[in-house]
């Protein structure tokens, strides 16, 4: 078995998320505690992704970020994802039918 190696920022990271979505932990938390910025948060997504340990985040109530614990909260989650995909389709078709000089 293929041992996984962390960065010393991730870490960091995976010690403070909580496990699950009850309580998730906002980003000025999340950096208080570990010096990550909120666009290093969000960087480090797919990485740790990659390595097993899948990160999510919620912009309803609870927000924040969290280390995903079961099937529903992944469900969600890619749900959550491939709405934001298909709003960004929508605008670049927008954008694509725009004239501008």
């Amino acid at each position: 078995m293929k041992e996984t190696t962390y960065t010393n920022l991730e870490k960091k990271l995976i010690e403070v998320l909580p496990l699950g979505g009850e309580h998730p932990m906002v980003a000025s938390q999340i950096e208080k505690l570990t010096g990550i910025s909120k666009r290093e948060l969000r960087r480090m997504k797919l990485p740790l992704a990659l390595k097993g340990v899948p990160i999510a985040s919620s912009r309803q109530h609870p927000q924040g970020y969290y280390i995903i614990s079961n099937n529903l909260e992944k469900r969600r989650y890619i749900k959550s994802l491939w709405s934001q995909v298909n709003q960004m389709n929508l605008l670049i078709t927008a954008l694509e039918k725009t004239e501008v000089e």
